[in-house]
C-alpha cells in the first residue's frame, strides 16, 4: 500500500507522498502496536508512527483509494474546529 498525506487548509494545503511529509518533521504519532496486540482499543495500525505537525490535527485515516493508495488526512486547526462543531 502506498501512503499519501492530504493537508486540508493551512500552509501545506494539498497532497504529498508520505516520504516527503516525513522529511518535514521529526515528530511522530504513537506506536500502539503493543496495546493493539493485547486487545486494547487504539487507533488503526496505519496511523502508527506517522508524521505529526503542530499546525495540523492528525494523522487521520481517510481510506484507501483505487490502486492501493492510502490517504492520511491532516486538518488545519481552524478546519478541524469548524468540522468538529
Amino acid at each position: 500500500m502506498k501512503f499519501v498525506c492530504e493537508f486540508i487548509g493551512g500552509p501545506m494545503a494539498g497532497k504529498m507522498p508520505l516520504e516527503d511529509a516525513e522529511k518535514l518533521t521529526d515528530k511522530r504519532s504513537t506506536d500502539w502496536s503493543k496495546d493493539r496486540a493485547r486487545g486494547g482499543l487504539v487507533p488503526r495500525a496505519e496511523l502508527d508512527n506517522r508524521p505529526k505537525f503542530k499546525e495540523y490535527a492528525g494523522p487521520m485515516w481517510d481510506g484507501e483509494r483505487p490502486g492501493g493508495i492510502a490517504i492520511l488526512r491532516y486538518e488545519s486547526w481552524p478546519v478541524y474546529e469548524m468540522l468538529s462543531n
